[in-house]
């Protein structure tokens, strides 16, 4: 308690296990409450998978005709065959090859579908898998398309379980709003709902099996556990997502209209280019913008509406705090034991000795602002 006044320990380090063994010990204790009760508003609760064999639900999920698989998940380092949201033992298994999450449809077809993306460990991302009436397959990832190549899995699919797969050990990482439809959701149901919570609300029509991250998800076993966690993706719940919903109708019907390309190019020499570069000009803070345009409409909104919801990994804030109480936000760039190199915007590079480093870390947060064109006129 002395270390969390004086900041040596910071207040993100602390987690529900730690909290409840410091009650334990402090039983009574007036500030160890205050704290608790300030933290714990900061907690959701999640499903913890610990990487031992036996991580998995027996869930009892059957998969006839069309439907829709999707989680967010996050994974931990060393992603690979171990790692899977569902499947069942010669059958079906959706995990993640060597980092690729992919649908193996048994021995007879293999693999179906592979991402053509890899995911972050440490990191959370959204996976969809819809199937249509004909056994085809798409793979989805942060609510958009990635892979829509598939080989035919027809099947009808039992007793599959959350979180299992073939290979040796189990899959070690998180889960939250795992959802199954009985339908083929549409690219676009996809997009506007990936980073929406349906908690709490009556199920939307074909939402056939609902698992929010406090459950319940059935008979749990030792090696998996409900968890609370600070560390949770982006969800919306049924106001904040009408909200979202009329901002981005705002600004699709804005796109819609003639551009003035001059005052474009005048707004993203000024704006844009103090983290980003196009035809070899700018900076590289951000991801370089060269045919951005090709991305189309809706990808591009998301990007710059809510930057948070489905931020590359590389991207996010790397904060360092600084011994003297200075902080430092900006891109990653290198950590040996001497020092850390950040990229700041407006700024050259910046090496921070390790001596004068008290923490440093990536946080949740997207190097990308948001509310980035509400200080612009239409």
């Amino acid at each position: 308690m002395r270390a969390v006044k004086l900041r040596d320990v910071d207040r993100e380090e602390l987690d529900a296990a730690l909290l409840e063994k410091l009650t334990a010990v402090l039983p009574g204790d007036a500030d160890l409450e205050a704290l608790a009760k300030e933290v714990s508003a900061l907690w959701r609760p999640a499903l913890r998978l610990t990487g031992k064999d036996d991580a998995w639900i027996d869930s009892g999920i059957t998969l006839d005709g069309p439907f829709t698989v999707e989680t967010w998940v996050k994974l931990d380092a060393g992603i690979g065959n171990e790692d899977g949201i569902l499947g069942a033992p010669g059958s079906i298994d959706m995990n993640f090859y060597d980092g690729r999450f992919r649908v193996w449809g048994g021995a007879g077809i293999g693999d179906a579908i592979i991402a053509r993306k890899k995911i972050t460990p440490d990191s959370w991302t959204h996976i969809a898998v819809t199937r249509d009436e004909g056994g085809q397959l798409k793979i989805y990832q942060n609510g958009e398309l990635d892979a829509d190549e598939s080989k035919a899995l027809p099947a009808k699919l039992e007793n599959l379980r959350i979180g299992w797969s073939g290979a040796d050990k189990g899959t070690s990482g998180w889960m939250t709003e795992y959802r199954v439809w009985s339908s083929v959701r549409s690219a676009d149901e996809v997009r506007r709902n990936f980073d929406r919570s349906f908690e709490g609300e009556p199920a939307p029509p074909g939402l056939a099996r609902y698992f929010p991250g406090g459950g319940p998800w059935g008979k749990l076993a030792t090696s998996v556990k409900v968890e609370k966690t600070a560390d949770f993706p982006p969800l919306l719940n049924a106001a904040e997502a009408l909200g979202q919903e009329q901002k981005f109708s705002h600004y699709r019907a804005l796109a819609g209209k003639a551009g003035d390309l001059g005052q474009g190019k005048a707004i993203f020499e000024r704006v844009c280019m103090i983290c980003h570069s196009v035809g070899g000009q700018g900076t590289q803070i951000g991801p370089i913008l060269n045919g951005a345009g090709a991305m189309g409409l809706e990808p591009l909104l998301r990007n710059v509406l809510t930057p948070n919801a489905a931020m590359e990994a590389g991207y996010r804030i790397f904060r360092v705090e600084e011994k003297n109480g200075d902080v430092l936000d900006g891109l990653f760039v290198s950590a040996n034991e001497e020092a850390v190199v950040i990229r700041v915007p407006n700024s050259e590079e910046r090496r921070i000795p390790k001596s004068q480093v008290r923490r440093a870390s990536f946080t949740q947060r997207s190097l990308m602002p948001e509310g980035l064109l509400e200080g612009l006129a239409d």
